[in-house]
């Protein structure tokens, strides 16, 4: 039984050894966010990665109808869930905003801190960034449906 089963479940971390894991966590800080509070914005620097590891946290993007801004909800995240991975990649800019849903308790890494030590062990940044772009991937293909999805209604709104 690992001491890490929250890390060991998580897609971004699969593969890795409990060594691995272990020096993670070692440079792991914890998050405590009441509800309703923020986490980050669209745009924001993105210097930490975040795994949730209780509550919901949800994502969103802001979006100006008529003359009100308003944030449009994309997804909730809840225990085990990554969010904040434009902390490894540049241009190291938050591209959604994330607020707390319900009082959420998060496990938080400093994004330039991770990066050197995926520079300095490939073993560990090798699998850690095939993981990342995996998830990535995933969740673009999820926005695209949604795009796609509203292009559909745009379309036939227009022509019907």
């Amino acid at each position: 039984m690992s001491t890490f089963p929250i890390l060991e479940d998580m897609p971004l971390f699969k593969s890795l050894s409990s060594e691995q894991l272990a020096e993670l966590m070692r440079s792991a800080s914890q998050v405590h966010l009441p509800s309703g509070t923020p986490l980050f914005r669209l745009g924001d620097d993105a210097d930490r990665l975040f795994v949730v590891r209780k509550g919901r946290v949800e994502l969103s993007m802001p979006m100006q109808i008529g003359n009100k801004q308003m944030d449009a909800f994309l997804e909730e995240l809840g225990p085990g869930d990554m969010l904040g991975w434009s902390a490894l990649v540049e241009p190291h800019r938050y591209t959604v905003s994330a607020s707390a849903h319900v009082d959420a308790e998060l496990t938080a890494w400093n994004g330039a801190d991770l990066r050197r030590l995926i520079a300095t062990d490939p073993r560990l940044g090798v699998p850690l960034l095939q993981n990342l772009a995996t998830l990535i991937c995933r969740r673009f293909h999820g926005m695209q449906a949604m795009w796609l999805r509203e292009l559909q209604r745009t379309i036939s709104a227009r022509i019907g």
